[in-house]
Parts: structure tokens; C-alpha cells; sequence
């Protein structure tokens, strides 16, 4: 049988957070800037990685994603909160879905 669970982290309202390998990516997106940081949880060490311009602060988590190899992020920016939904015509990608 495995081990008794255990906290590693408080998640507050409007903090996001993604696992890859051995961390725990949080963006909290309850200050403004919002905040990133990693914990590695092989040593338990939550470290900030930097603060991101997210827009003005949301009612919910805005979303993010990290790269396989962790080199690489996405998020989401809010413009202002009661944006629409636009439809770019003639937009052209090479990315293959």
C-alpha cells in the first residue's frame, strides 16, 4: 500500500496549476500581476519564477500550460472582462489538428 497523503500546497481561489514530471506549476492569478512559480517536489522548494501581466483579475482561474519538456508556457490574457467572442476570417495556420 502507498503512503498517508499529504498537503503540498494550499490552493487559494484563483490559483491554477498544472503537473509536469516532478512539479507542480501554480500561477496565481488572484494578485495583480499575477504570480508563477514551481515547486519541485522532489525537494519540496516553491520557487517564483516571475510575474505575468494576465489583465485585470477574473472571477475564475485564467488557464496555462506548461511545454512537455517545461521550456515553454501558455496562458490566457484578459483584455477586459466583458470581451466577446470574435471570428477572425481568412486566418491561416500550419499547426495540424
Amino acid at each position: 500500500m502507498g503512503e498517508a497523503e499529504a498537503r503540498v500546497v494550499d490552493n487559494p481561489e484563483g490559483q491554477d496549476f498544472r503537473l509536469r514530471r516532478n512539479a507542480v506549476w501554480l500561477l496565481d492569478s488572484s494578485t495583480s500581476p499575477a504570480q508563477f512559480d514551481v515547486l519541485d517536489l522532489s525537494t519540496h522548494k516553491q520557487t517564483r519564477l516571475g510575474v505575468l501581466d494576465i489583465g485585470p483579475p477574473a472571477r475564475t482561474a485564467t488557464g496555462f500550460d506548461i511545454s512537455p519538456d517545461g521550456r515553454t508556457i501558455i496562458y490566457a490574457r484578459v483584455d477586459a472582462l466583458e470581451s466577446d467572442i470574435m471570428l477572425v476570417e481568412n486566418f491561416h495556420c500550419s499547426l495540424k489538428i
